[in-house]
């Protein structure tokens, strides 16, 4: 085990070498092709992409960049290049665990933001002044810092630094056990980063909600959302990103007891924290091995990694560095009183204004008093009357702000109360993504697949399902009574008995699976003593690896074989699942068998789809023209279909409210 613990690290350091002489050798090979008159500006933009590319796999290869745009901003008296320069400096320190250096760095970029009245890079200075706090384990000065940017971004519309304050934020509010508020803020994160299409905001956001996942004893769901982490990683190819995978992998299976695997991950994630001299998370590698060897009662390597720990402990918070974080930290609070200084000075003006218009506005009232009481006199009898209707009009008045007050507390509540339950659907949806299949476990039997499925609300009605049996691979679609949270309910009742139900027939067919699945959903809704008229339209096909046939049946639901640029579609029987299907006990479901070869692509498919209104039109898609569309696309690739079939739904709905959960699901063989 040990021997080959040294061959995983001489192999990770020798990729590591081998990549920073690479990126070494591309960026000196880009410089010489510059243009003799290319401007200072173009170099440093060049130096800050490459610098940031880069840090996450060759850092000290990034702060040469860095340093070298800094270097053209400072003499060409370039402002902004100096500013992102200076937080890209910080930013690669507080990697390395140089905390002093990195804050100073930062400091000087937010001063210089100041300065030029650059308020995106106010915020983000702000931002990185507050993730060098987080670093050192002090959440009140780091959550200050991350508020003060996330106003800044606010108020001047710059998204994705809302997106780095709303994931910071759930960091802080996660290391003070909040874990209701921290959740929050990662799935807002989430959300957003999903529709911007950010790779690395999606990646952050994932390991955040599977921290908060673990501490909630979520398992399985930390381990399908790191995994998804981790391919993203890959995707990106950044050693530090995969590097965060490994060790939060390694926590989730130490808490599950599983201490063999958590110390292969986390000896993993070491192995790239050594070659990016990252010392910071080469600290928690040590202490996370340290505790799981005495778990698996290997002392002597638990004393080793303790004693590394402590050795590198003392390296990040000797006494000298704690002295230049305080005189940083000194500065900085300094900064911060000038600035109240300044806005207490600005108020106390204002002030002095306010004062003198009540003086002239007091004395004005002393004369028209004067004058009323002077008219009062000569006009007593139209006063008495005007003083009637005032006195009217105030209890008029008052009664109006009471309806007022009480109005705003009401809404208040309501508002409270809508945020609770669009925080709960919102939960609910993370589950139900979790539950059903990726779209990737079709690969596992199909040649090619693809799955457009798009909820009306953020949950859905419609489900889809597959598992795999005696040779055979059993895919269902199914569409529940209703959407949203009714539907979501119905949908998991289906989805749990469908996976109860393979394994109680010994030899299922989609016709005996439908069956018994009617006869759970009669019973688990008591639809025999009840009227409650719930249920799901299911189609269900059997595809036999071996001899290319597929079985057939539906419940009220149709699915389409195009085979030799043909559509043909196949018809389930007439009757749901439940509801008034519950009192007529002799109906059966037919199986239909299709023969199919490797050109043919079977759809299934809900009527979300072809229920939606147009835009132009303002009348449904229908579904001949739903077939058309599938005659029109057959022969192209899997993936132009999918593009298609989403792209034409778009463009058909334009600005028209969405009208059903819609799914589609395409298999190549």
């Amino acid at each position: 085990m040990i021997k080959f613990r040294f061959i995983f690290i001489f192999f990770i350091l020798l990729v590591t070498n081998q990549q920073k002489v690479i990126a070494v050798d591309i960026v000196d090979s880009v410089i010489e092709t510059f243009p003799k008159n290319a401007s200072d500006s173009v170099r440093a933009a060049f130096y800050i992409n490459a610098g940031t590319s880069s840090k996450g796999n060759t850092p000290k290869t990034a702060f040469e960049l860095a340093l070298k745009a800094l270097q053209i901003g400072e003499s060409a008296n370039l402002p902004t290049v100096s500013i992102d320069a200076q937080n890209l400096i910080g930013s690669i320190k507080n990697d390395l665990g140089e905390y002093t250096y990195a804050l100073e760095s930062h400091v000087k970029a937010l001063e210089k933001s100041e300065l030029i009245k650059d308020y995106y890079r106010l915020s983000a200075s702000l931002n990185y002044i507050g993730t060098v706090y987080l670093s050192q384990g002090l959440p009140n000065q780091a959550i200050n810092y991350f508020e003060q940017s996330l106003k800044v971004a606010e108020d001047n519309h710059t998204n994705n630094q809302i997106l780095n304050n709303l994931y910071r934020l759930g960091i802080i509010y996660e290391s003070l056990d909040s874990l209701q508020i921290a959740y929050k803020f990662y799935k807002r994160s989430l959300l957003l980063e999903e529709e911007s299409k950010n790779k690395e905001g999606i990646f952050y956001s994932l390991l955040g909600i599977g921290s908060v996942s673990v501490k909630r004893e979520n398992f399985y769901q930390a381990f399908i959302i790191y995994n998804r982490a981790l391919k993203i990683a890959e995707e990106l190819n950044v050693l530090a990103y995969v590097s965060l995978c490994y060790s939060h992998l390694g926590d989730l299976l130490r808490e599950q007891k599983e201490y063999v695997k958590a110390r292969n991950y986390y000896l993993k994630a070491l192995s790239i924290a050594d070659s990016l001299e990252f010392n910071k998370d080469r600290r928690d590698c040590y202490k996370n091995l340290a505790i799981t060897n005495e778990n698996l009662q290997v002392y002597n390597d638990a004393y080793y990694y303790l004693g590394r720990f402590i050795e590198i402990n003392d390296t990040l918070f000797n006494q000298e560095t704690i002295a230049n974080n305080l005189q940083m930290q000194i500065r900085v609070d300094l900064r911060n009183k000038e600035k109240e200084i300044e806005g207490l000075k600005q108020r106390d003006e204002q002030g002095k204004t306010i004062r003198n218009f009540l003086i002239a506005g007091f004395i004005l009232i002393t004369v028209l008093a004067f004058l009323l009481f002077y008219l009062n006199r000569v006009k007593q009898h139209s006063n008495k009357l005007l003083k009637e209707q005032n006195t009217e009009i105030e209890q008029q008045k008052e009664e109006i702000s009471t309806n007022l007050e009480q109005l705003a507390i009401i809404n208040n509540q309501m508002s409270a109360k809508n945020q609770q339950i669009t925080d709960s659907i919102i939960y609910a949806s993370t589950i139900q993504e979790t539950i059903l299949p990726h779209a990737n476990v079709f690969k596992n039997y199909f040649k090619e697949s693809f799955v457009f499925f798009k909820p009306r609300d953020i949950v859905s009605g419609d489900f889809y399902w597959i598992n795999y049996r005696k040779g055979k691979v059993y895919i269902a679609l199914a569409d529940c009574t209703g959407h949203g949270v009714a539907g979501a309910f119905m949908s998991m009742i289906g989805y749990t008995l469908l996976n109860g139900i393979i394994e109680e027939i010994s030899d299922p067919s989609p016709a005996a699976i439908l069956e018994k699945l009617n006869e759970k959903i009669l019973a688990s809704l008591h639809q025999h003593d009840t009227q409650h008229d719930d249920g799901m339209d299911v189609a269900i096909c059997a595809y036999d690896i071996k001899s290319h046939t597929i079985e057939f049946a539906g419940a009220n639901q149709n699915i389409a074989v195009a085979i030799n640029n043909s559509v043909i579609i196949y018809q389930g029987d007439i009757f749901s699942i439940g509801g008034t299907f519950g009192n007529k006990a002799n109906n059966s479901f037919t199986n239909h068998y299709i023969n199919i070869d490797n050109t043919a692509t079977v759809y299934l498919y809900s009527d979300g789809y072809q229920d939606q209104f147009g835009e132009s039109a303002n009348q449904k898609f229908m579904s001949t023209q739903f077939i058309s569309l599938l005659q029109n696309i057959c022969m192209l690739t899997i993936s132009e279909q999918h593009e298609t079939i989403s792209n034409t739904f778009m463009k058909w709905k334009g600005s028209q409210k969405q009208t059903d959960d819609v799914l589609v699901i395409g298999l190549r063989f």
